[in-house]
């Protein structure tokens, strides 16, 4: 154990574990984490090296006695009836059958949907009614023939802590320094601290700020691959993760007189947000009523604490898109997110910061107990540090609004996170304000860019520090970007094109100017293909065709740049494309469009050479055509292709493959 380890140890005694142990037995299994650390505690809450090995293999014992897989249902099932009962480790909810007039227990892996459960579980615990508790469960069979089930529950008990001492919590926080707690909390995820720095640090707490202040709303959009969900699956028995979104399910159920998620969860987070099905236009203004105020009304007045994380994929250059007039960082949201839902939010973390999921970054280091940890924030959530803020962040004056409670509520969660029980010094405290001005100003940014008139113009947040020294807050990735910095107004001689979320069509002088191009055929900078991913010869979907536009777009880079026109025949028919919309799944639009090509260009070239192109989409002949224009880039291109990697030319109004010696003297030459 290092130094760290040991204090741990030492002021929280009972309440860490070394965290390789989790990893060794995460492998294989889809129990949460703060599942399994409730059996580590269980039987690993020791530092001698025999003990832990005895205990890992009663935890794996435990979960091969006791946890069922989802494909072992009738052996499970069969063990009861055997038996008389059994006890598992599952995940229970629990529903009312109206016709029945009674209610029912599910287990998620045991395979039942009618095990009778007694009414003194769920009239003590409201979160089996709403969305389930991983429990230890004992499960009895139930030998009456007259009787319609086979299972019952007899024994259920949460797996969370029954008792939690937040006193002896913060005052073991004041023998760690702050950077010392910071590495805390980052090992107690699962993470070795010394392989982040500190910005990297603060973005993996910001995860964390949706557990320890009620109503926040998070914001993280990114890559694949970073765990961006992780927290709000594996981390906390109080959050629960979605993926749809309607009233009676989120607020308020008027049949049943009940309320929703957002009344029995600390968390409620959306995953993969892109997706999110909106049931109906009243969800979406009630969840902006309660993102501003914690409250709303449906026939009754109801106020709750969740907060509500939004967590999705960008598939887009995010130089392309900060550099864009036409997009923002906020492109993958649904449609029915609009502006007033984006200006609810508090922070949006950068997720094309975060590193993609790997072993190198895990910890074999000594942490807290996920469990405690999440019990902590549980208790933290329900007190605050909002005071504080106000009598010592001073902020800067185009700050009003929503920006002064976004960056208040975030350096309150911040002071929650890293100083429980404690104050933070000068410093510390403007590094706060600080980060929490970077992660609204990206959100201000963006509605400065959608909105076309000056209601969200102050883009320039700031705080006063010690010195009373104005200090404005940029985003690394807009800062010299005059697309996000200064984006083009509307005139009162004309307009410009609106954002793809509003708008998008073009003017018809840019119609114009494109048929002319198209009117003099393929040249060395000009190519037409047909479409992007339907055969017109064969009448159906060919997703090969994606590469011939990948060749094209690679050629142009390689040589002198060029246009290319998608939805155009060889001959300067055009063609459209409506049958492209149709390979897409569920947006079949232009947006899905330019997301499928995107993605494939950015795989077969490389993220960073998508800067070299910029799309458009055109409509003429009453049909859309999509117009890219490609720069020569400064260094070489390659095109990924399964295994390999191919170098393309343009010549004459052909693109052409040199071969490995040909590439050579190419590559020399130029």
């Amino acid at each position: 154990m290092n130094e760290l380890d040991k204090k741990l140890n030492e002021v929280y005694s009972g309440k860490v574990v070394r965290k390789d142990l989790l990893h060794r037995i995460k492998k294989g299994t889809n129990v949460p984490s703060f599942v399994l650390e409730f059996l580590l505690s269980k039987y690993c809450a020791s530092d001698d090296s025999d003990e832990i090995e005895a205990g890992i293999q009663a935890v794996f014992e435990t979960l091969e006695n006791n946890y069922v897989r989802p494909d072992e249902a009738n052996k499970a099932q069969s063990t009861v009836q055997q038996k008389g009962k059994h006890k598992f480790i599952d995940k229970v909810h629990v529903t009312y059958n109206e016709k029945e007039k009674r209610h029912w227990a599910e287990m998620d892996n045991f395979g039942s949907r009618r095990i009778a459960v007694p009414e003194k579980f769920y009239r003590n615990n409201d979160r089996l009614l709403e969305g389930g508790v991983w429990a230890e469960v004992t499960v009895c069979h139930n030998d009456i023939d007259e009787d319609d089930y086979a299972f019952y529950i007899e024994k259920l008990r949460p797996i969370q802590l029954s008792r939690f001492d937040v006193d002896e919590f913060c005052a073991g926080r004041q023998s760690f320094s702050r950077d010392e707690w910071i590495d805390v909390i980052i090992r107690s995820i699962g993470l070795e601290p010394d392989k982040l720095d500190l910005r990297l640090k603060f973005h993996f707490l910001a995860r964390l700020i949706p557990f320890v202040e009620a109503n926040y709303n998070f914001i993280e959009l990114g890559p694949r691959g970073t765990g961006k969900s992780y927290a709000f699956s594996e981390f906390s028995p109080y959050a629960t993760l979605v993926s749809q979104a309607s009233t009676p399910t989120l607020f308020y159920n008027n049949a049943r007189r009940k309320v929703g998620l957002v009344g029995f969860w600390d968390i409620v987070a959306f995953d993969e947000v892109a997706r999110v099905q909106v049931k109906d236009k009243e969800t979406v203004d009630i969840m902006k009523t309660y993102m501003a105020s914690g409250r709303f009304s449906r026939g009754v007045e109801v106020i709750a604490n969740a907060s509500l994380a939004f967590v999705g994929n960008i598939d887009y250059s995010i130089k392309q898109l900060v550099d864009s007039d036409r997009f923002d960082l906020f492109i993958p949201l649904p449609k029915a997110f609009d502006l007033a839902v984006i200006d609810r939010f508090f922070t949006y973390l950068p997720g094309w910061e975060m590193p993609k999921n790997s072993s190198t970054f895990l910890t074999d280091k000594y942490g807290f107990i996920t469990d405690y940890l999440a019990e902590a924030f549980h208790v933290l959530s329900k007190g605050s540090r909002y005071d504080y803020v106000n009598n010592n962040c001073r902020l800067g004056s185009t700050i009003q609004g929503r920006d002064e409670i976004a960056v208040k509520k975030t350096v309150a969660a911040l002071l929650k996170l890293l100083h429980p029980g404690c104050e933070p010094s000068r410093e510390e405290l403007e590094e706060y304000m600080a980060y929490a001005l970077e992660g609204r100003r990206r959100i201000k940014e963006q509605l400065n860019k959608r909105k076309h008139d000056d209601e969200f113009a102050d883009i320039n947040l700031s705080y006063v520090d010690s010195h009373g020294k104005e200090i404005i807050v940029w985003c690394p990735e807009s800062k010299s970007s005059d697309a996000t910095q200064n984006p083009v107004r509307k005139k009162l001689s004309g307009t410009i094109d609106p954002p793809a979320e509003v708008s998008d069509k073009k003017t018809p002088s840019a119609v114009t100017k494109a048929m002319e191009i198209i009117s003099g055929g393929e040249t060395a900078t000009v190519e037409f293909k047909s479409s992007l991913r339907w055969s017109v010869k064969e009448n159906c979907v060919a997703k090969q065709l994606q590469w011939e536009v990948i060749k094209a777009i690679s050629g142009f880079m390689n040589t002198t740049g060029g246009k290319l026109f998608i939805g155009v025949h060889d001959d300067g028919e055009i063609y459209g494309l409506e049958n492209d919309f149709k390979t897409l799944g569920k947006r079949q639009n232009r947006d899905g469009f330019l997301q499928t090509l995107c993605s494939a260009v950015a795989s077969a070239v490389g993220s960073h050479n998508t800067a070299l192109f910029n799309t458009e989409f055109l409509t003429i002949n009453d049909k859309d055509i999509c117009l890219i224009t490609v720069e020569h880039a400064t260094s070489h291109v390659f095109a990924k292709k399964g295994n390999s990697s191919k170098f393309f030319v343009r010549n004459g109004t052909t693109t052409v493959e040199l071969d490995a010696e040909q590439t050579l003297k190419y590559i020399k030459k130029s």
